[in-house]
């Protein structure tokens, strides 16, 4: 999962981890939050680069070369 927070969000995860409410879930049901659509992301990223998944060192070599992309 990716997220953006603000830091204006700071005073409710504070009041979240004081409540013992350490999900990330529980975060987000106190906060006004959206998801992303895919056509949203993809105009920062259009092949969606930020969701890949390394695993190996070969991935991350492939991921950092200029035309990488990982599946």
């Amino acid at each position: 999962m990716h997220a953006l927070f603000s830091v204006r969000c700071l005073p409710i995860l504070e009041t979240c981890l004081a409540d013992g409410a350490l999900k990330l879930a529980d975060l987000c049901e106190r906060l006004h939050t959206r998801p992303v659509t895919e056509r949203e992301w993809r105009r920062f990223d259009p092949e969606l680069r930020a969701f890949g998944n390394l695993n190996t060192p070969e991935d991350y070599v492939h991921a950092r070369s200029p035309r990488g992309h990982i599946q």
